[in-house]
């Protein structure tokens, strides 16, 4: 039998490249918060997000205007 498709939001890949010394301060950050280094930097990129937006007064664009923009 088939099993359901999920409903969870799909996720792009996104590499990036870093010094080794980085890598281990992200690792040991990950570790220290039990939380992904995926996690870690979705939730930095949310915050400095919703910083800027209020000190500059644009809002925060959506998923869905951000690939319009990019098409």
């Amino acid at each position: 039998m088939a099993r359901p498709k999920s409903t969870a939001p799909t996720k792009v890949r996104l590499n990036i490249t870093v010094t080794e010394q980085t890598k281990a301060e992200l690792s040991y950050l990950a570790a220290a918060n039990h939380q992904s280094i995926s996690e870690l930097v979705a939730g930095w990129a949310a915050r400095d997000a919703r910083r800027l937006s209020r000190q500059t007064g644009v809002p925060v664009p959506d998923v869905q205007q951000i690939r319009l923009e990019l098409d």
